[in-house]
């Protein structure tokens, strides 16, 4: 307990100290300052201060002269970009507050604080700043210095981490969410932009210049200024829409996403089958045996027979549906867009009806053992059962996690459940009043 209060000192304590130096923090506003400086030495015929005097930095036109930013060989981070890009909540919320034309700033690559967050994946600063009607109405409509939209943004993977999901397939399912929520609160003709990824060398270039480096070290004597190979030259970049960056950039976690998807469907669908086959032979075995006469089961009238008949059917159920769920799944062609409702559905209801399979087959098993065993201890049933769920409570907390990650597929299944239960409520109460 002292620990975690000192924990929390200290992080109050950090707070207050960010409070003070964003208070006095106006790096935010260097490319205001720079760009009136160079408009007034431009007026006064003074010649644009080269970068020993200003810090190396140069003003640089863009499209929108409205927001025009800085450029330098190692451009500067301000406090709220960095912030942006780490998910410091309170350190945003408090520079929005306090400089409010923070907004505005963008970096040398023409991005603002919304691309940032898209781009880091950073959902609650990209909340707040959807939060605010006037700033997001200008933020969502900049484009950067490859003409990319807030939407192609979500294609970049540059400074991806892998999400907070596990699994391949959980991680792109967040992808296209992600996507979807971006794409719902931009211009409808924002989906359709063109754009192309600059300022990048492509496989060609990039292998020429290895080349040259190589044979400037191996000898000062050659003349590497006039090497020219055939794949030396700029290969011409095709224009992507947002959906085309997004497909092209998350193409190896798709690939990833299928085998992991494929491998979990199969191991799943083997237990699933060994299951039912358990099940339906105990079907034909039932505990006691029958009477030769009749061929009615011996322990037709104990209360432990009707349980154990119940769960074992519930069992062949269960697994067999279970087996027909990870069966569609391998039998899907595993587009990208099945990913983000579709195979995420199935699974869950795959692993839910595997996980009552084994429930109540250790059910079964259990009252077998009341019937076959005489057991008139308390403890000892108590022990038998126990053992029986043993095997369940395992599996249950192995699977846990997986089971918590998919919970975001079944919202609507379970929305639709919600609303037909409260149907039957209302027409049941409406009954009951006309009834009256």
């Amino acid at each position: 307990m002292r620990s975690i209060y000192d924990e929390k000192k200290r992080h109050g304590l950090a707070l207050e100290l960010a409070t003070l130096l964003i208070a006095a923090d106006f790096s935010w506003d260097i490319t205001r300052l720079a760009l009136n400086e160079s408009m007034m030495q431009t007026a006064v015929g003074l010649p644009f201060p080269d970068s020993e005097d200003s810090g190396g930095f140069s003003i640089t036109s863009t499209e929108d002269p409205s927001a025009p930013f800085l450029e330098k060989s190692n451009p500067p981070a301000i406090p709220l970009h960095i912030a942006t890009e780490h998910g410091i909540l309170e350190i945003v919320k408090e520079t929005l507050r306090v400089h409010p034309a923070a907004y505005e700033y963008r970096n040398t690559k023409g991005q603002n604080i919304l691309h940032l967050s898209i781009m880091h994946r950073q959902r609650d600063i990209f909340d707040l700043v959807m939060k605010k009607e006037t700033p997001k109405s200008r933020l969502q409509r900049q484009l950067d210095i490859n003409d990319f939209t807030v939407l192609h943004q979500v294609g970049n993977i540059e400074h991806y981490n892998g999400g907070t999901q596990p699994g391949p397939a959980l991680q792109l399912q967040e992808e296209l969410e992600w996507f979807e929520k971006v794409e719902g609160l931009i211009p409808l003709h924002y989906e359709k932009f063109s754009a192309c990824e600059a300022g990048k060398d492509t496989t060609l270039q990039s292998f020429h210049k290895r080349y040259v480096e190589i044979l400037k070290d191996l000898s000062e004597n050659i003349e590497v200024d006039k090497i020219i190979t055939p794949d030396s030259h700029k290969e011409e970049k095709k224009k992507e829409t947002p959906i085309e960056y997004f497909r092209r950039t998350h193409d190896p976690l798709l690939q990833s996403a299928q085998e992991w998807l494929k491998r979990t469907s199969e191991s799943c669908s083997t237990v699933a089958g060994l299951m039912a086959t358990v099940a339906f032979a105990a079907a034909f075995t039932l505990p006691g045996g029958n009477d030769e006469n009749s061929g009615t089961p011996r322990l037709l009238h104990s209360p432990f027979f009707l349980v154990f008949i119940i769960t074992d059917a519930l069992s062949l159920a269960s697994s067999l549906t279970s087996l027909v769920m990870f069966l569609s799944i391998l039998t899907s062609p595993f587009e990208m867009d099945d990913f983000r409702h579709s195979l995420p559905r199935k699974l869950i209801l795959g692993f839910t009806f595997l996980f009552i399979s084994v429930a109540v087959t250790m059910l079964a098993f259990a009252s077998t053992l009341m019937l076959t065993i005489p057991m008139k201890k308390r403890v000892t049933k108590s022990f038998v059962y126990c053992v029986a769920f043993l095997p369940v409570t395992m599996f249950a907390l192995l699977q846990f996690p997986l089971l918590l990650a998919f919970k975001k597929s079944l919202k609507y299944p379970v929305m639709a459940m919600k609303r037909v239960w409260r149907l039957l409520i209302s027409a049941s109460i409406l009954k009951s009043d006309k009834t009256q």
